[in-house]
């Protein structure tokens, strides 16, 4: 993965965000997993499956915390189950 966009998530904004990242080779089958870290314990807030992500195309995800962003530590995107 490149980058994700924003990179920093302020918790006055909204309750839901949507996080933009481009992945760094085609991909496909893969999962995109949004996952936010709070005292220790880490929750998937979010995921997406794609056929095929390409780095020509961002691809998106929105997202909403559990209770606040305010509470959250870390958000962490990640990628499962890529057949190349």
């Amino acid at each position: 993965m490149r980058y994700v966009v924003p990179s920093r998530i302020d918790g006055a904004g909204s309750d839901s965000v949507t996080l933009a990242f481009r992945p760094s080779e085609v991909m496909r089958g893969a999962r995109f997993v949004i996952e936010a870290r709070r005292r220790g314990d880490v929750t998937e807030l979010a995921s997406r499956r794609l056929k095929v992500a390409l780095p020509a195309e961002m691809c998106r995800v929105a997202a909403r915390p559990p209770t606040s962003w305010d509470e959250v530590e870390g958000v962490e995107v990640r990628i499962e189950g890529d057949e190349r």
